[in-house]
């Protein structure tokens, strides 16, 4: 019965220094990654930079900076939306199709999304501000709320 139980414990307390060790590696592995949107037109500009420290957001030609904290919820809903449908698939954001072209002629504001993972940066082609690829549109559409610049002034 003893052994039973000191093997029992030797499981347990493995199981729970493995289960950290995989936390600690997923944890230091999101803080590595960086997502950044910018959207710009004439007297125009808007930059979100998301981060796990926080959401700075830029809503103005003459702005400063706001920065608000992020939730865990929030900060892994983007991680793992990144590693589960742009990093699995093999999708590079510079290959990604531009769904509209007004930004070239001021009928929106160019935007660019960009991922920078560790020392890697990966950035989309110019595309009309709130019309990213298919591909990437819900983590825009998410990157976006959650900086507030979704809301009208």
């Amino acid at each position: 019965m003893k052994t039973l139980l000191s093997v029992l414990v030797f499981v347990i307390a493995l199981s729970c220094s493995t289960t950290g060790k995989i936390a600690a590696q997923q944890e230091k592995k999101g803080q590595a990654i960086e997502f950044e949107y910018s959207a710009l037109t004439r007297g125009s500009y808007k930059k979100v930079k998301i981060t796990p420290a926080g959401v700075e957001t830029i809503d103005g030609v003459n702005s400063k900076a706001v920065i608000n904290p992020i939730s865990t919820e929030d900060w892994n809903w983007l991680v793992t939306y990144y590693e589960d449908n742009v990093a699995m698939k093999g999708i590079r954001l510079e290959d990604l199709k531009v769904p509209s072209k007004k930004h070239q002629y001021d009928g929106a504001l160019a935007a660019v999304f960009t991922i920078k993972v560790a020392e890697q940066v990966d950035s989309t082609q110019t595309f009309d501000h709130g019309t990213p690829a298919p591909e990437i549109s819900a983590l825009v559409s998410k990157v976006i709320a959650l900086s507030g610049l979704d809301k009208a002034k």
